[in-house]
């Protein structure tokens, strides 16, 4: 509901809901909706429900939403509760939702207010709740940690290739995919070019694996390495 029903409004509204997939072949249904719409005898409160989305990259002050239920100034409008109210504002003449100050998805990703709009106009009497939910949506706003600033192991020479070697653990504070998935790549600083390079490592899991018969003799230490990692942008 985008605002309140009067006297003069339409007893009856007829809606078309359409739902569509995303296949290559799109498939689709329809559904119809008969909304009537019944006088309230007796009482002057009124209630409905609003929904937003903000990302957790903005920035206090920034309005995310109305929560305007009539023309301007005839309602004041206040945060009467809700656990959102340190973290959001109203402002009390346009019914304008602004953030208040800086959010974080991985503490909190849902916030609720109970937003009290009282009429102050010449023949006052109608007051509204407005139930608003915030939901706080996620950005790629954290830098991937190894769990282990230095790695130092062993191999026998013997070692098969396709053998593990290593499995290396990463984390990300990011709360959602594809922000928090994580893509392991490996670099050598050893004068070697990459094809003599005699490991791998799955981008995915960080499982380091011989790549090709090890020789003491040529090599004994493959030291110091540099391993990297990227966040995965990617879907797959």
């Amino acid at each position: 509901m985008t605002q309140l029903f009067t006297q003069n409004t339409k007893q009856h509204y007829i809606l078309k809901v359409t739902a569509k997939d995303g296949g290559v072949s799109p498939q689709e249904n329809t559904a119809v909706l008969h909304v009537q719409v019944r006088t309230t005898c007796g009482g002057n409160n009124f209630s409905f429900l609003l929904h937003f989305f903000v990302r957790e990259d903005t920035k206090p002050g920034a309005v995310i939403g109305s929560v305007s239920v009539g023309s301007e100034g005839r309602f004041h409008y206040s945060i009467a509760e809700g656990d959102g109210s340190l973290y959001f504002g109203i402002d009390g003449t346009s019914g304008d939702l602004y953030v208040n100050q800086p959010l974080d998805y991985e503490s909190t990703s849902q916030f609720f207010l109970l937003v009290r709009a009282e009429d102050v106009g010449p023949a006052a009497g109608v007051n509204v709740s407005v139930a608003v939910s915030v939901t706080v949506e996620d950005v790629n706003d954290h830098t991937p940690w190894f769990l282990e600033e230095l790695v130092i192991f062993g191999l026998r020479e013997d070692a098969a290739v396709g053998s593990l070697a290593f499995a290396f653990h990463a984390r990300d504070a990011d709360g959602t995919f594809p922000n928090g998935a994580l893509r392991y790549s490996l670099t050598s600083d050893i004068s070697e070019s990459p094809s003599h390079f005699p490991f791998d490592i799955d981008p995915r899991t960080g499982c380091l694996t011989v790549a090709a018969p090890l020789d003491r003799e040529s090599v004994s230490c493959f030291c110091p390495l540099l391993w990297t990692m990227r966040l995965s942008k990617s879907t797959v």
